[in-house]
């Protein structure tokens, strides 16, 4: 519950993502935070090359399979004349984008822990080469994995109520 607080609560997120400087549920498609509309925008850290943004739609699904639960977390970009893009800003697109966590135990040590995978499919958009991208790629994410798991480690000493299994419901409602 704790690795899904700590990905999906953008409170949290920035604390983990120094790339994201803004993020916000633009619209609740139904009860509780699956299916929103979402807004976040990126800093490319790049000089001379735009932020980013996305406008989303995300999507929480609380799945068994033969190994056990496992959440899914999705994101696809979200079109609507409603939310028009910053001057300034580029407006990227997701294909498909998104996180499967799955609570697991050690083998050698016993202890329980989330395995989380990502997956994405993203057009940054612009002229940035994709070739740069790539190439960036693979350490960008081992850092984004680095940082998740110091965050999530330091936010699941809080021990906070909505950490309960009893209340995790709430982010796949």
């Amino acid at each position: 519950p704790c690795v899904i607080r700590c990905l999906m609560d953008f409170n949290v997120r920035l604390k983990w993502d120094p790339n994201m400087i803004e993020a916000e549920i633009k619209e609740h498609l139904g009860p509780g935070p699956s299916d929103i509309v979402m807004y976040s925008r990126f800093i490319t850290g790049v000089p001379g090359i735009a932020d980013r943004d996305f406008i989303q739609l995300r999507t929480v699904q609380r799945l068994e399979d033969d190994q056990g639960p496992l959440v899914f977390v999705g994101f696809k970009s979200f079109e609507s004349p409603d939310f028009p893009s910053r001057k300034g800003v580029v407006r990227s697109h997701t294909f498909k984008t998104g996180w499967v966590c799955r609570l697991t135990v050690n083998p050698e040590t016993g202890a329980a822990e989330t395995v989380v995978c990502m997956f994405g499919q993203s057009d940054m958009k612009g002229w940035i080469p994709s070739s740069v991208i790539n190439s960036g790629l693979g350490a960008a994410v081992t850092k984004w994995f680095k940082s998740v798991n110091k965050v999530c480690s330091a936010e699941a000493l809080k021990k906070l109520p909505e950490d309960s299994d009893e209340s995790l419901h709430k982010w796949y409602q």
